[in-house]
Formats: structure tokens, sequence, C-alpha cells
């Protein structure tokens, strides 16, 4: 075909415009899927659309089928092309000679553990968008053309070899590159905190400055992430910045409601901490302007406002943190290890990252500070595993930002208010008690199942 028809036809025009004045020339056609380890597009984009729709799709009956091949196969025909081909040859590098859409989709199904579905045509828009209009058409490889067996046998001579498992290819992303970013990401997050963490401790007082210093403080990961892919060159879209499916954002608002309603009603029944607290309930009523109305009805109503009009603000200031620990680290240290291990080291570098002041200022709930950070400790690997998964699952910072609000605001706003101390109570609630540790890591344990599957998934469509 010509290359005003089809644009891959260029290159071949100007070889034979090359060869017309004597030149050795010669010419390796690849299919439309050049896939491996860092792909951006195609499979990696159909996994999204999968992941955000919840259903894995193909258009039609899927029998069209799509010709591929390995990109270190294709790698290893262009270099023997080199050395051995012969002058006016073409060569057809192709792997699979035709891999059908709904073969593809079924397999993308069951990694997700989603359902696989046909579309008719007229859905495929509203479903893929405009790009993935391709798995309409097929793309078979010519009966004439050579495959495996002749286009790369004729001129690999026995002496390489195919990459071995196509399926399942070595990864050739080299690991020092995502710990370098790490590194001068973290060197810039100590940075741009440590101006914050110096004028708070130094003032001993969390909410100076009308609790502006710990909104900059909030917000210094998110500003160490914006740095880091400007001086390492990672795009921003890596940061998770689009929109994802609305189950996922819904199950951000929920999910820190159920921990702290299941934390909390257990403080309450046991005794260790009562409900409600009649000083904050009377500020509430006069505030709200429901003076005389009962203390369930002032907390409901206190609450379900909070839980609506206060969460963009909340979300707001969570996001400054998780476009740093989940929309940039995250995806970082998933190249590079497993589910466990990114949440240990994210664990670690989260608690370091409030210790200033925890230790030093008075970001605790009155409890010793080895008790407030034992706790908190153990919430921040718990919670973290729970936004970490949040991130890889629907491939996008909100819902992580959600979460984090969502979190901040319950427990904070409502929830610890609202509890009357009995005595022991502050060793029991809030972010630096007992319950609400034990509670989330059980939530965790829960929401987290399958997320090693979910991280190798994650790593085989991560571009680079």
């Amino acid at each position: 075909m010509p290359s005003a028809v089809a644009p891959r036809a260029a290159t071949e025009e100007a070889a034979a415009a090359i060869a017309a004045r004597g030149a050795h020339v010669s010419v390796i056609r690849l299919p439309p899927s050049v896939h491996g380890d860092g792909d951006e597009a195609f499979i990696p984009e159909l996994i999204r659309v999968a992941r955000d729709q919840g259903v894995s799709a193909s258009i039609g009956d899927g029998r069209n089928c799509w010709p591929a091949v390995h990109r270190l196969d294709a790698a290893r025909l262009f270099v023997l092309a080199l050395h051995n081909a012969a002058a006016h040859a073409t060569y057809h590098g192709v792997g699979d000679q035709g891999v059908a859409i709904r073969d593809i989709a079924a397999a993308i199904g069951a990694r997700l553990e989603v359902p696989v579905v046909g579309k008719p045509a007229e859905d495929a828009v509203a479903h893929f968008g405009a790009g993935p209009l391709l798995l309409t058409r097929g793309a078979p490889t010519p009966r004439h053309a050579p495959v495996r067996a002749r286009s790369f046998g004729r001129i690999l001579q026995g002496s390489v070899q195919p990459a071995r498992d196509v399926g399942h290819p070595a990864r050739v992303l080299k690991p020092s590159l995502a710990w370098r970013r790490v590194a001068v990401y973290l060197v810039l997050v100590v940075a741009f905190s440590g101006i914050f963490d110096a004028v708070i401790i130094h003032l001993g007082e969390l909410g100076a400055g009308h609790g502006l210093y710990v909104y900059g403080l909030m917000w210094s990961p998110a500003l160490a992430a914006l740095a880091t892919c400007k001086i390492t060159g990672v795009p921003l879209a890596s940061l998770g910045l689009r929109w994802p499916a609305w189950r996922h954002i819904l199950a951000a608002w929920l999910v820190p409601l159920g921990y702290t309603v299941v934390a909390y009603t257990i403080v309450w029944v046991s005794g260790l901490g009562g409900v409600p607290d009649l000083h904050h309930v009377d500020e509430l009523a006069k505030s709200f302007g429901m003076t005389g109305w009962p203390a369930p009805a002032i907390l409901i109503v206190q609450g379900m406002l909070a839980g609506v009009f206060a969460m963009p603000g909340a979300v707001a200031h969570g996001l400054g943190e998780e476009l740093g620990w989940r929309g940039f680290l995250v995806p970082q240290l998933s190249k590079v290890m497993g589910f466990g291990g990114v949440v240990v080291v994210t664990g670690v570098i989260w608690t370091a990252y409030h210790i200033p002041v925890l230790v030093f200022a008075n970001y605790n709930s009155g409890t010793p500070w080895w008790f407030g950070l034992s706790c908190f400790t153990v919430l921040v690997f718990s919670g973290g595993a729970i936004f970490a998964a949040s991130r890889l699952r629907s491939g996008s910072v909100w819902p992580a930002a959600i979460l984090h609000g969502s979190h901040n605001l319950f427990i904070q706003g409502v929830f610890t208010p609202m509890t009357r101390d009995t005595g022991y109570t502050r060793w029991i609630i809030d972010e630096f008690g007992v319950a609400l540790a034990v509670v989330v890591t059980v939530f965790a344990i829960v929401i987290c199942r399958g997320m090693t599957r979910t991280a190798r998934e994650y790593r085989a469509a991560a571009g680079d």
C-alpha cells in the first residue's frame, strides 16, 4: 500500500529510492503490536480501560486478529539483518501471526478478575474512547509472509535464538533508574518539609500561623514530586492525575468512615471512652443554631455536613501528600519490588516524615511520645497499604487523596471530638491510640488481598 494509505509504507518507499541508487537495502516489516516491558499503548491501554470500566471487552465477536512480536525478538532480527540480510530482501518480523482480540480481552479479564464481554460497534467509543477503534479491524499476516520459522530462521542461521518465553519477557528496566528517582525525591522532600518542620517545632504549636505552616508541610511531598518529575524527566501524567471510575471514588470516601465507625463503636461499647462529650455538643448546638436539640441529632447533622461539604477541603490538603507518596513514590517503587516491599518502604518514609512534629511539637493526643509513635506507625503502615492498593487498582491518585481526606476528616473532625474521656481514652482513640491501629490493620488485610497479582500487572503495564 502507498504511504498515503499506510504511513509505515513511507519507510519502504524511502528505502526503495535509496536501493535504486545502488545501496544494499533490506526491509523489515513489523506488526502493529511490538510489545514488551515499558509499553504505554495498546495492551496497557486495554488494561487501563478494563480496570476503570470493571469489564474487559472486545468489539463484536472479537475474532479479528492482530499479529505481534516481542521487542527483544524484533531487536535481534534487526541486528542479524544488518549482518546477514540479502540485498532487496523483505522480512516480516512477526512472532505471532494473529492473536484474536477476544483472546486478549479474556487474558486481561482473567488477570484483573473482571467479567469479559463483547461490545457492539456502536458502543465502542463510549467504552474505549476514540483510540482503540483499531480493535474493530484486523491485521492478518499475508500468507506469503514468512513468520518466525522462516522470517527469523532465514537469517538466524542457528547463531542466536529468539527471546525465550515471549509471553513473559525478562524485565529490561534498570532498577537503578527508579532508585535514583526515589533518591532525588526524598532529598527534595526533606528540603521542603524541613522548612515547615523547623518553624512548627520552634513555635511548638501545630496550629501556628492559622494552620498554614501545616498546609505547607502537607504539600511538601507534592512539590518534591513535581520537581523530581522535572529533573528526572518523568511525565507528569505518571502521577495518576486522571479521574478514575466512580466506584473507586465511592470506596475511598466510605472505607475510612467504615473503619472509624467500627473502632469508635468498640471504644464506646467497652466503656474505654464515652459518648457524647457534652461540652462538644453544647459548642455545636450554639454554632449550628440547634440549642435544645437532642445530642444525637446535633452530632448526626454535623457529621453529615462535614462528610459532604468539608470533604473537598480535606481532600485538597491530603492531595499534597498523596501526589508525593502515592502519585510518585508508589509507582516508582512498584517498578522494582513487590507490593509488600512497597508498603514497607513507603511506611518507613511516611512515618519518618511525621516524626518531627509528633515528637517535638504537639501532634499527639497527650500520651508519651513513644506510645503515640508506636500506634501511629502501625496505623501508617496499614493505612498506607490501603492507599497504595487504591492507587495501583485505580491507576489514579485521586482515590488515595480522598482516602486521606476522609480519614482525617472523620477521625479528627467528627469522632474524636464527640468522644468523652473516661480516664484511659486518650490511649485508645485517635491516630495515636490502640483502637484505630488494630481495626485499620484488619481492614488492610482484607482490602489488600490479591495485591501481589495487581502489583505484577502494574509492573507489566507501567511505562518508564
